[in-house]
């Protein structure tokens, strides 16, 4: 698919070579046995106790945030549902906090006050989040592929791009921020930018350990597939030719009598559920074949089967001599089979720890080597975690700092802004009041 593709009038910007990144981060993430609640883990750690209101300020030669009450933001703040707006403001920034570590982009629709007729209005009603799975820029205006910058798209559409058309897509305008009064609801997009990208944001760790996590998806099946297919020895079955020519004129017989009983309007004979007829063919013998190799498989595979025996009667060629199917083992390796998935999980762990930066300390997922996870190394790990969260909170809250900006604008000059209590100046325990410390605290 070009960078570049049409929906009737509409330019649309591909996101990714297929415009299914969102979908293929979300489906192969979603697979994972681990990252998923280590996203989660991350979601938590930076939402902390939620959001405040607080100042930098200078102390001591150190800027901290100082907490902040101002009834009148808290008041808008708590009020967007009663305005129309989806969410709450807690679960708006939930939902931007987890599209920023899926996706590292978030898509903000723009609920503006429907009348703003009294001086002092609060122009911006409430923020919501809309599935980036659903989002894609265009413009009505022709763009080149590899020829387009940002600002070229000041179009959102909004729908179903594994099934899409003009009519399923919703249209809304780009929230432009130099006039952003200038629809009732619109669309901005408030990313972490991407080296080398011109628009979308595109998740650096995901593509980093993409393979490693299709190999770790892949790993269950694989182990489920040997316990399925392989809880016995793997054999080599050997049939006589001259069992076969025998069970050739056996059928040919049970033909001949179904003939008869045919005409005596009798049931006719079946053997293992197969339709034998009154007419006899090589078809016949083949499906008769493969009834037995059937039932022998069965019997060899599958967990229901194990302790289960298989019988089976020999006949006598012409010389006398028994007929019967040889069965003989073929040497497989299998301790050295799972012991390499094993092996393989565990590095694939390591990596997807690695990229996440998340100790596993902290993500509770054990690590060999490690010897020690006393209450000050966790702390430790933890406070270095937070210190590395700073981007990711100013792109989450990016949008709504700016309607922060809008809706009290003399509160922003004053240097008003809205933080994560994750981020509250984390500080040394022999820093804090032995009856403050965090052991000491109930989570």
């Amino acid at each position: 698919m070009p960078d570049i593709f049409q929906v009737d009038e509409y330019y649309v910007l591909s996101f990714g070579p297929d415009n299914k990144e969102p979908n293929r981060v979300r489906d192969t993430i979603g697979k994972n046995r681990l990252l998923p609640e280590l996203i989660e883990k991350q979601v938590r750690f930076l939402y902390g106790q939620g959001y405040y209101l607080y100042k930098h300020e200078v102390q001591e030669n150190k800027p901290i945030r100082v907490p902040l009450l101002v009834p009148t933001i808290t008041q808008w703040l708590d009020s967007w549902r009663e305005s129309g707006v989806s969410d709450s403001i807690d679960i708006y920034i939930n939902k931007a906090i987890r599209d920023f570590y899926y996706m590292e982009g978030i898509w903000n629709k723009w609920r503006m006050t429907k009348a703003r007729r009294v001086d002092g209005d609060k122009p911006v009603a409430g923020l919501e989040t809309v599935n980036p799975t659903r989002c894609r820029f265009g413009t009505r205006f022709k763009v080149e592929t590899g020829n387009y910058e940002d600002a070229n798209f000041q179009l959102v559409l909004v729908g179903d791009w594994t099934n899409y058309n003009k009519k399923t897509l919703k249209i809304y305008p780009r929230f432009n921020y130099s006039v952003p009064n200038d629809f009732g609801v619109s669309i901005s997009y408030n990313r972490n930018p991407s080296f080398g990208e011109e628009v979308y944001a595109y998740n650096k760790y995901f593509r980093g350990i993409e393979e490693w996590l299709q190999g770790s998806n892949r790993t269950p099946t694989y182990i489920n597939s040997y316990y399925e297919n392989s809880l016995s020895a793997k054999l080599h079955v050997i049939i006589p030719y001259s069992w076969v020519e025998k069970k050739k004129s056996w059928l040919e017989s049970l033909c001949t009598e179904n003939a008869e009983r045919k005409e005596n309007n009798k049931e006719l004979i079946k053997v293992n559920g197969i339709e034998i007829g009154t007419d006899f063919s090589e078809d016949l013998l083949n499906k008769y074949i493969d009834s037995e190799i059937d039932i022998f498989t069965q019997y060899l595979s599958g967990a229901k089967n194990q302790g289960k025996a298989y019988f089976s009667y020999s006949t006598a060629g012409e010389d006398g001599k028994e007929l019967s199917w040889r069965i003989e083992d073929v040497p497989l390796k299998y301790k050295e089979f799972i012991s390499t998935l094993i092996d393989y999980d565990k590095r694939a762990d390591e990596v997807l720890l690695s990229s996440k930066g998340v100790d596993a300390s902290l993500s509770n997922i054990s690590k060999d080597g490690v010897t020690s996870n006393s209450g000050a190394n966790v702390y430790y790990n933890y406070m270095v975690y937070i210190a590395t969260l700073y981007t990711a909170e100013s792109v989450v809250l990016d949008a709504l700092q700016f309607a922060l900006k809008l809706n009290f604008p003399k509160e922003y000059a004053e240097g008003v802004r809205i933080g994560i209590l994750s981020l509250n100046n984390v500080q040394r325990q022999e820093n804090i009041a032995p009856g403050d410390r965090m052991n000491n605290n109930k989570v």
